[in-house]
């Protein structure tokens, strides 16, 4: 049987995973805005555009491991019932 201990061990390694990627995600952000900030004031260069692009695609990859992770936690959560009725 799954005691409550047990049952927040099983989600508190995705659930730290999502909160690392997520403040990852932040610092990108930060990143971002940065970079199109110097995309405004500068905006004929070429160059500055691909920069903040390729942030984009940090971020993008940033987002699809934390949905993951939130994934997981669910999957986790979802699982408990089960975990709880085996002897």
């Amino acid at each position: 049987m799954l005691t409550n201990t047990a049952a927040i061990r099983q989600i508190e390694t995705p659930l730290s995973l999502a909160l690392q990627q997520l403040d990852e995600a932040r610092a990108i952000s930060q990143v971002l805005g940065e970079s199109l900030t110097t995309c405004n004031v500068d905006y004929r260069t070429r160059e500055k555009w691909d920069d903040a692009a390729s942030i984009v695609t940090h971020l993008t990859r940033s987002l699809t491991g934390i949905h993951a992770s939130v994934s997981d936690i669910h999957d986790a959560v979802l699982d408990l019932p089960r975990q709880r009725g085996k002897s």
